[in-house]
């Protein structure tokens, strides 16, 4: 076995997926304009701290008091400090561009005046979706990070959303092995795995690197990739097509989608039709279709029509 061999097989046994996440499914995540110069030129997927993330029930870093109850009565009390690791995450979605996550991700910053004129400086925080698979994702963070000295663990997880209450007993409950198991590996994947219902909407999937002490002063984990490889599409603010956005003329899908094609993803380009639509809603009426509730009359009358009006296809 070669070194390159040895170094492979390392990796894949420090890398996880939840079980029955499929390599295959599609997942998307917005990107602000402010980071999209260094994923698509530079080259660079940044993960983050979750501690730094909005939410405060991220408890990677805060310590976790576990009451310990069994069936006689007896009670004792645990305090888990922060974990040994040095850990990074990112989010991505498997909804394919929802209202409401457009709308909390891509702010829409007009110019001043009647045209808007494109600039990242000025529209930092709008945001393009990409989309790649969860396969395509976890071999390009696990390629990028084998021979990353600090490199402890991988995970990619798929977000599980409970209530408040059952939080803190699933929390308690990974901790199974014993009181001086600590916050291991799986258990900062577990806890990175587990999200209050009310985030229910963002269906999350989430890398999780873990790395040594040797990171502890990085705060933004750059992992090297192959941009043109691992995205399938990108998506240019959807709204942005419609005649005016908060009063201005906007004219700016094209400008922004010229800075991508210079940048070399023109064939990436996907169009959402979020909001688009035809002249003219089109539906189906099944008349016999147990789901559709006519009764006799209705029915006869249809048919009636059927019967003037049928169309050759």
């Amino acid at each position: 076995m070669t070194t390159d061999q040895k170094n492979d097989t390392t990796t894949i046994n420090r890398c996880f997926m939840t079980t029955g996440l499929d390599r295959d499914t599609p997942i998307y995540r917005f990107v602000p304009w402010r980071w999209i110069r260094d994923l698509l030129v530079d080259e660079n997927l940044a993960l983050v701290r979750p501690e730094n993330w909005d939410d405060p029930y991220e408890l990677i870093n805060r310590p976790i008091q576990v009451d310990v109850i069994d069936g006689r009565g007896a009670r004792a009390r645990k305090i888990l400090d922060g974990s040994n690791f040095e850990v990074f995450s990112m989010s991505w979605t498997t909804k394919d561009m929802a209202d409401t996550m457009l709308r909390a991700y891509s702010k829409l910053s007009p110019a001043k005046g009647e045209v808007d004129i494109f600039d990242l400086a000025a529209h930092a925080n709008e945001a393009v979706q990409i989309s790649t698979t969860v396969g395509k994702l976890h071999d390009a963070i696990a390629h990028s990070l084998k021979n990353t000295p600090s490199f402890e663990r991988l995970y990619l997880s798929k977000v599980e959303y409970v209530s408040d209450s059952l939080l803190s007993r699933r929390v308690g409950g990974i901790y199974a092995n014993g009181p001086d198991f600590g916050k291991t590996s799986d258990c900062v994947a577990s806890l990175l795995s587990l999200k209050r219902d009310a985030y229910e909407a963002e269906q999350e999937i989430r890398p999780i690197v873990l790395l040594n002490d040797a990171a502890k002063d990085v705060s933004v984990l750059k992992v090297k990739i192959n941009p043109r490889e691992l995205i399938d599409s990108i998506s240019i603010d959807p709204r942005l097509r419609s005649s005016k956005v908060s009063g201005f003329q906007m004219q700016a899908y094209h400008n922004r989608l010229v800075v991508i094609r210079d940048w070399g993803f023109g064939s990436k380009i996907r169009e959402s039709h979020l909001y688009s639509a035809s002249p003219m809603f089109e539906s189906i009426l099944e008349i016999d279709s147990p789901n559709v509730y006519l009764d006799e009359d209705a029915k006869a009358r249809w048919r009636a029509f059927l019967t003037q009006h049928q169309m050759n296809v």
